[in-house]
Order: C-alpha cells, then structure tokens, then sequence
C-alpha cells in the first residue's frame, strides 16, 4: 500500500488538474490542501470536493474549510472501510487507517501556518494532541518551515536561532523524518533569477514505532503541475526499481531529418527557475524527447521485421499520496 499527498494548489482549476495528474499514480488515498475546498456548489450542481472525489476516481472524502485564505484541507480515499476519522480542526485532519489484516495506524495530514507565531500555538496543541495517536503514526504535509540551511536555496539564509522552533518540535515529539527521493525543494515561489526561492517545506514525519512498523517507508518528491509545491508519494512497501541504461548520444542521429525539429521543440518548453536549473531542465527535456525519439523508431524497425510493434507493459504501483 502507499499514500500521496499532492502539491498544495491554489486554484481549484489547477487542484483538480493536479490531482488527476497524481491518479495517474494509482494511489489508495489523496490528501490536498486549497482555498477552495468548500464543499459549495458548482455551476453544474455538483461540489468542488464531489468533483475533486470524482476526477480522482476515490469512494470517500473529509474536508476541513479554509480560514480566510489560509489552509484548506481534503482527505480522498479509495473503498468503503478502509479509512477512518478520528479528528479535524481548521490545520489537520487525523484519520485511522484500517488495514486487511486488521492492524491499523493513524494519519495526520497537517497544514501548519506560514505565521511563525500561529505555527508554534499549532505546534503547543498537537504536542498535547499526539498523546492520543497511539504508537503507530505519522504527520505529513506544508510543514511551512525547515530544519536546516540546506533546505533552503535562495534568497537570505536563515538564522540558526529561526531553525529551532521546527527542530526542538520534532524533537519532542520523538519523531523521525523518513528523508526522499528526487529533487530536493518541494515548495518555490515562481519568481525568476536573484529573486527565485525554493524550500523543503512539506515532509513526513514518523513514530519510531511507525517507522520499524513500515522500515521499507520511502518519500518520493514528484514534479509540480499546476502549483507551486511539489507532490509527495509515500511509499508503504519497497519500489522494485528498474535499471536505468545511460544516455548516450549517437551523432549519427543529427543526419535524421526529424531530430532537429525534435530538440527545437524540447528546448522550447518554458522552465521557472535559475539560469543553471533552467540550462539543466531543458537539456533534460530534450534528452527525454530524444528518447522517444529513439523507441519509436526501435518500434518500427521491430514491426517491420515482425510485422508488429510491441510495447512493454508497465506494472502500477500502490501508494499514498499527499499533494
């Protein structure tokens, strides 16, 4: 099993773009957090959080309405008994997860405040709180804060003094940050060159018992679609990866008059970031369309030997998501 949470969205638009994006995944829950998560109705009569459910394909839903602008949670889950809740306020929702052998843990997916002092009263409440979750739990979500300089790229360092309140809350909660794979900031806030900033603002955060629970755990950092946070995928069980074959460039291929066109197009494709992570992003683009490039013609080579073009089947993985 795995959960994703998905990139905290802004427009209700872009979080139902994003999250059918992450169903591409194949996840047994969602949880998002938005300005628009009011479950009022649409146009068409149906509400955002029926339509959000829908286009995501899942069976059950919790929300806890925004406060101004600020927070906005959704929790969506696939089956009938599978999730259960436990609790909500205004910045988390806390739900049982039920699992087939009849062991269960909890789930807090957390929106804690950009505002440094209604972030530490939300910190003294959950402190309080936790001691009601039971051994086996963990917290996810826009953390609004880090724990180290590291996580930060961009911008003015924060002071060592700045990075305690989040460090002495982990800390005391006895929790263990189960770390990630992919790119390294998972929040930027879509400026361009000496003004552009990223942070790791969302991470999970476990129980020691959770984590020997689940030892195989693993996060995964997803591109962002439509939003300026990334999209976080737990994974509950280990991901057999396969291995990747090294890109090699045949200058062969620059004779191919379609490749030029192919490499255009590619470099074409709009990137927010730095100048050097902008250089990086479209030569990774235009590695990738080259790729393509390269299996579709593998592909009809093979059918003009066989007469067909095969394709390989891909296995979907399980996971949780948090957005």
């Amino acid at each position: 099993m795995e959960v994703k949470a998905p990139a905290y969205a802004k427009r209700s638009k872009k979080a139902v773009n994003v999250l059918s994006e992450i169903n591409n995944q194949n996840v047994d829950m969602v949880e998002a957090t938005s300005q628009k998560w009011s479950p009022r109705e649409m146009k068409n009569g149906v509400t955002r959080i029926e339509a959000v459910k829908r286009a995501l394909g899942m069976d059950g839903s919790l929300w806890v309405d925004p406060v101004g602008l600020a927070g906005g949670l959704a929790v969506f889950w696939k089956g009938v008994t599978t999730v259960e809740l436990k609790g909500k306020c205004s910045w988390f929702i806390d739900v049982q997860i039920n699992e087939e052998d009849g062991s269960n843990w909890r789930l807090i997916n957390v929106y804690f405040d950009s505002r440094v002092e209604v972030r530490r009263a939300q910190w003294d409440v959950f402190i309080q709180y936790k001691e009601n979750l039971g051994d086996d739990w963990l917290i996810w979500g826009d953390m609004n804060d880090i724990i180290s300089t590291d996580e930060k790229n961009g911008g003015v360092a924060p002071a060592q003094w700045e990075l305690r309140g989040f460090q002495n809350f982990i800390n005391h909660c006895h929790l263990i940050d189960l770390g990630f794979s992919g790119y390294p900031y998972t929040w930027r806030n879509n400026r361009n060159g000496d003004d552009y900033i990223q942070e790791r603002l969302d991470r999970a955060l476990a129980s020691p018992s959770w984590r020997v629970r689940f030892s195989q755990a693993s996060v995964e950092h997803l591109n962002a679609v439509g939003s300026d946070h990334s999209a976080l995928l737990l994974h509950l069980t280990p991901t057999v990866l396969q291995k990747k074959v090294p890109f090699r460039f045949d200058a062969r291929w620059t004779k191919e008059e379609d490749m030029q066109p192919i490499i255009q197009q590619a470099w074409k494709v709009p990137v927010q970031g730095s100048k050097l992570f902008t250089v990086q992003q479209k030569i990774k683009e235009c590695r990738a369309s080259i790729r393509n490039w390269k299996k579709t013609q593998t592909a009809k080579l093979k059918g003009k030997d066989h007469g067909v073009a095969g394709e390989d089947p891909s296995d979907p993985e399980w996971a949780f998501a948090k957005w």
